[in-house]
């Protein structure tokens, strides 16, 4: 096995992580969908800054995540959001419109937002990329 085999079989590991994960964010986005089908406005109460290492491991990123406030039938709800987002996208005390599942009043995701959409369309770009690159190494691997 050369040297190009290897790096042909890392690369469609690699790309193949990528479409996996883009899958996991598609079956994610796909169950807040269907499960969040009542609106309501709340309100950004705190916003939560966490730092996150980028997958390289040697920078770091800010990422904001909305701590949000709302009312649905008398019961007060508080809860952060599980996507976060680049540092001045939301302002505390800002309203912003959300979709809840009315079964499970904290369940909720921000209307109109499309961050984890564009997530996932990278993901998979990236994935598809990173796979045909390695496919390139391979066919390169077998006339060496």
């Amino acid at each position: 096995m050369n040297i190009f085999s290897i790096i042909a079989i890392f690369l469609m590991i690699l790309g193949g992580i990528f479409i996996i994960a883009s899958i996991g964010i598609s079956i994610f986005i796909n169950n807040k969908k269907k499960n969040c089908t009542k609106e309501a406005t709340a309100k950004i109460k705190e916003i939560i800054q966490k730092e996150e290492r980028n997958l390289d491991s040697t920078s770091i990123m800010v990422f904001e995540y909305p701590k949000l406030e709302y009312d649905i039938n008398g019961e007060h709800i508080e809860k952060v959001s599980s996507i976060g987002y680049m540092p001045k996208k939301y302002s505390v005390g800002q309203e912003v419109e959300i979709c809840y599942n009315p079964n499970k009043y904290d369940d909720f995701c921000i209307k109109g937002d499309k961050t984890a959409n564009i997530i996932r369309n990278v993901s998979v770009a990236v994935g598809i990329g990173i796979f045909i690159i390695g496919i390139i190494f391979c066919i390169v691997s077998i006339f060496q």
